[in-house]
C-alpha cells in the first residue's frame, strides 16, 4: 500500500475524523522527529515499542521505530525543524524547507485536505500535532492554529 499525507485544519477535525480509531496505539503514533534524506525521501521517527525492525529504506517514505535512524543517517540527511514544514493549499503538496523564490527542497503531494474553507495561502504545520498511522502508512499533520503554542513540546 502507498504512503499517504493528510493534512487537517485543526485537532477537531483530526479527531472527528479518527473518533473509531484514537483508542488503538498504532493509528495514532506520535512523531520524534522527521527527516528529509537526499533530498528524495522523507524519514518519521517514532518510539512504538521496544521491537528493533529493519526499515525499508527502498521506500519514499521510511519509518524508524525507537530512533534507530542514527544507524542510517549521513551527511545527506536533514534534520525538519519546527516551522520548516508548509502546506500550500493552492498546489496540494507540502514543503520542506520552503525556500523564497525557489523551489523547496522537498515537495510532496498531499492525498486529502479536510479542511474548515481556510484562504488560499500557505500554512505551517504544527509541531505538537504530528501523527502516524502505522497500519495504513499515512501521515496526519495539523495546521498551526492563532491558538497553537509557538515552541514544540517534546514529551
Amino acid at each position: 500500500m502507498a504512503s499517504s499525507i493528510y493534512i487537517y485544519d485543526s485537532i477537531d477535525e483530526f479527531e472527528h475524523f479518527y473518533k473509531g480509531w484514537l483508542d488503538e496505539p498504532l493509528r495514532k503514533i506520535d512523531i520524534t522527529d522527521l527527516y528529509v534524506h537526499e533530498n528524495e525521501k522523507l524519514w518519521v521517527v517514532t518510539n512504538t515499542n521496544d521491537l528493533k525492525e529493519r526499515p525499508r529504506l527502498q521506500k519514499s517514505l521510511v519509518h524508524f521505530r525507537n530512533n534507530t535512524v542514527e544507524e542510517y543517517k549521513t551527511d545527506k540527511t536533514k534534520l525538519i525543524l519546527f516551522d520548516k514544514i508548509k502546506f500550500n493549499k493552492k498546489k496540494m503538496v507540502l514543503e520542506f524547507f520552503p525556500r523564497f523564490l525557489r523551489k523547496p527542497l522537498l515537495s510532496w503531494k498531499v492525498d486529502r485536505h479536510l479542511d474548515a474553507n481556510i484562504p488560499n495561502k500557505n500554512k505551517i504545520i504544527d509541531y505538537n500535532h504530528r501523527y502516524y498511522d502505522y497500519e495504513l502508512d499515512r501521515l496526519n499533520l495539523i495546521l498551526k492554529t492563532n491558538e497553537s503554542s509557538p515552541i514544540p513540546v517534546k514529551i
